[in-house]
C-alpha cells in the first residue's frame, strides 16, 4: 500500500498536455527478469568533518596513468546494468551541503597543492579520481556531480588525462556526453543555469508519466507493486527494458519537509510553457498531438530557443509574448536558488607551495556499503565521517546575509546592508589558497573582517544592478581584484553541463555581471 506521502502527492492537480490534446496511448514499460546481484555502490561521504574549517586536504596521488587512463575512484562499479539511484531524481532534495568549503587537495608525499589543467589548484573531493580518463563517459560525470552539488564541471575538466597522444577534450564536448545521457534516461538538469525553461526540458518533462513527476523520479512506477522500476540501457544509447530497483515508490519524495515542493516551480513553468505551445499549435492547424508543437515556425516559438530570436505577442492565444507569458510564471512560481558556482584562480605551483604550511595526511573515509531499499522515512544517508579535523580557510567566502553564521568563519555575519539574494553570482567570486596566516591590514581594501579574528581579510560590499546586496570577503588585495574581474574565456568556456538548448556549453559575460564587477572595482579604488 503507498504511503500517506504517496497518497497526497498523487492527490495533487497536476496535468501535462493541454485541453483538447489528443493522447497517444503510452506503452507498459517491459519488465526484465533481475540480472545476478551488482556491487554495492558506496554511501558517499564527503572526506571530513565541515565544522572543523579544513582548508586543505592530504591525500596519496597516484602516478599518472597512460595512454589517458584514469586513476581508480570509490564508484567504479557504475555501469549501465548498475545504474546509481541518484540519476533518476528529477529534482534535487534538501542540500545538506549548501555553504560548505571545499578544501583543496594536496599531495600526500610532497605537501604541495595539487594543479590541474591550466595550473589551477585542485579542489578535494572524495569521490573524484586524481585523473579522470579523457573518454570519461557522460554517465559518471552526471553521478558525480548529483553526489555533491558543490562539484563543477571545472573540477572534473582540471582533472582529465590528457597526454601527448591523446587529444584534450573539449569542454562543449564532455557537456554534450552528460546531456545525451540524461535524454536517454529523460531526466533534466538537476540544477540548470537557466529561469527560462528550455527546449530539452520542456521535452523531457513531456516524457514523463504524471506519476513520475508527482513522485520525483525518472525511474518507471509500479504503484500496485509499491516499486521503482530502474531501466536498463543497452550500448549506452537506448533502453532496453526495466528491473526491480528495490526503491519504494515514495524513495524520491521522503527527504522533504512537509508539504512536499513537488511539482517544483521550474516544472509547473516548463509544463505551462508546453501546454501553451501545444494550444498554439492546435489553432495554427499544426496538429492537437502532444508533439504537434514541434512543428511551430521560428517566429511563434520562443524567442530564447532560436538564434537571434525576437519576442513577439501571440494575438491568437493571449495578446503576450512567450517571454512575458513565462516572466509571469516565474513571479507566481519562482526557482529555486541555483547551486554556487566558484571561480578558482591560477595560482603558480612554486608560490601555493611557499605560503601552504604543512598539512596533516586524512585517513581515508570508510565507504559502506549503500543498501538500495530504504530503511526509514526521510532517512538520509551519512555524508561526513565523525573525526573532527583542522587546516586553513579558503582565501575567499562569501557573507550569505547579515546575521547568518558564515560557514567559513564560523561566526555572525554584521549587520549594514539589506540582502536580496543568498550568494552573489558565482562568476565574481574567487576560491584562492592564499593562508590567512597575517594580522596586517590590506591596504586600500576595504575594512578588516568580523568574520576573521586577528587575519588579513577584508570585506567588500557589491550591489548588482538589480539591487542584489552581498558581502565578499578576501584575504588579500590581489584576490579581491580577482573577485571584480571578469573571468577569462578559458574559465567561462563551460556552462557545467546544466543547460539543455541548442546554445549549451558555454555563456557569455554579460551586462550584468559586467558592471557589478565594475561597482566592485569602484568600491575597492575608494579603499572601501
Amino acid at each position: 500500500m503507498a504511503s500517506h506521502r504517496v497518497q497526497h502527492q498523487l492527490a495533487k492537480q497536476l496535468e501535462i498536455n493541454a485541453a483538447g490534446t489528443a493522447l497517444v496511448a503510452t506503452p507498459r514499460p517491459t519488465t526484465l527478469q533481475n540480472p545476478t546481484p551488482q556491487q554495492p555502490f558506496p554511501t558517499y561521504h564527503i572526506g571530513y568533518n565541515p565544522l572543523s574549517n579544513v582548508g586543505r586536504v592530504a591525500q596519496a596521488i597516484p602516478p599518472r596513468p597512460a595512454n589517458g587512463h584514469g586513476s581508480a575512484h570509490p564508484f567504479e562499479m557504475l555501469a549501465e546494468e548498475n545504474l546509481h539511484p541518484v540519476l533518476f531524481r528529477l529534482e534535487p532534495g534538501p542540500d545538506r551541503l549548501h555553504g560548505v568549503p571545499v578544501p583543496l587537495l594536496v599531495d600526500q608525499a610532497t605537501g604541495l597543492i595539487e594543479h590541474g589543467n591550466g595550473g589551477r589548484p585542485l579542489r578535494f573531493f572524495s569521490h573524484l579520481p586524481r585523473w579522470i580518463a579523457a573518454n570519461v563517459s557522460g554517465m559518471l560525470m552526471e553521478l558525480w556531480i548529483r553526489l555533491d552539488p558543490r562539484v563543477e564541471m571545472s573540477d572534473i575538466i582540471d582533472r582529465v588525462n590528457a597526454q601527448a597522444q591523446v587529444k584534450m577534450p573539449r569542454a562543449n564536448t564532455l557537456i554534450m556526453r552528460r546531456i545525451r545521457f540524461r535524454e536517454i534516461i529523460n531526466v533534466p538538469a538537476l540544477s540548470p543555469g537557466r529561469q527560462m525553461p528550455t527546449a530539452n526540458e520542456v521535452q523531457l518533462i513531456g516524457n514523463l508519466s504524471r506519476e513520475q513527476i508527482l513522485l520525483n523520479t525518472a525511474m518507471a512506477v509500479d504503484l500496485a507493486g509499491n516499486r521503482l522500476l530502474q531501466p536498463r540501457l543497452v550500448n549506452g544509447k537506448t533502453i532496453l527494458g526495466y528491473i526491480d530497483s528495490g526503491l519504494a515508490v515514495d524513495h524520491y519524495i521522503a527527504d522533504f519537509c512537509l508539504p512536499i515542493p513537488i511539482p517544483s516551480g521550474r516544472m509547473v513553468v516548463s509544463l505551462e510553457l508546453r501546454k501553451r505551445l501545444q494550444t498554439l499549435a492546435r489553432r495554427r492547424g499544426l496538429g492537437n498531438t502532444p508533439t504537434d508543437y514541434h512543428k511551430l515556425s521560428r517566429d511563434l516559438a520562443p524567442s530564447w530557443w532560436v538564434k537571434k530570436g525576437e519576442a513577439r505577442p501571440m494575438a491568437d492565444l493571449d495578446g503576450k509574448s512567450h517571454e512575458e507569458f513565462v516572466g509571469d510564471l516565474l513571479g507566481q512560481h519562482p526557482p529555486a536558488t541555483a547551486r554556487a558556482r566558484v571561480r578558482r584562480p591560477v595560482l603558480p605551483s612554486a608560490a601555493a607551495a611557499a605560503t601552504v604550511p604543512p598539512t596533516l595526511p586524512l585517513p581515508a573515509a570508510p565507504m559502506v556499503p549503500m543498501q538500495p531499499p530504504r530503511t526509514s522515512a526521510g532517512a538520509a544517508p551519512p555524508i561526513f565521517p565523525p573525526t573532527p579535523l583542522s587546516g586553513a580557510r579558503n582565501a575567499a567566502a562569501l557573507f550569505h546575509c547579515p546575521g547568518q553564521a558564515n560557514a567559513a568563519s564560523g561566526t555572525a555575519v554584521p549587520a549594514g546592508a539589506t540582502v536580496n539574494s543568498g550568494l552573489i553570482d558565482p562568476r565574481l567570486l574567487v576560491a584562492a589558497s592564499t593562508t590567512m596566516a597575517t594580522s596586517s591590514a590590506v591596504p586600500g581594501v576595504g575594512g578588516l573582517s568580523a568574520g576573521a579574528s586577528g587575519a588579513g581579510v577584508r570585506r567588500f560590499h557589491v550591489v548588482t544592478p538589480t539591487g542584489t546586496s552581498n558581502y565578499v570577503e578576501a584575504a588579500t588585495a590581489e584576490a579581491a581584484r580577482q573577485v571584480a574581474r571578469p573571468a577569462s574565456s578559458s574559465q567561462t568556456a563551460a556552462d557545467h553541463g546544466n543547460r539543455s538548448d541548442p546554445g549549451a556549453g558555454g555563456y557569455v559575460w554579460g551586462e550584468e555581471e559586467a558592471r557589478a564587477a565594475r561597482y566592485l572595482r569602484e568600491f575597492i579604488a575608494r579603499g572601501g
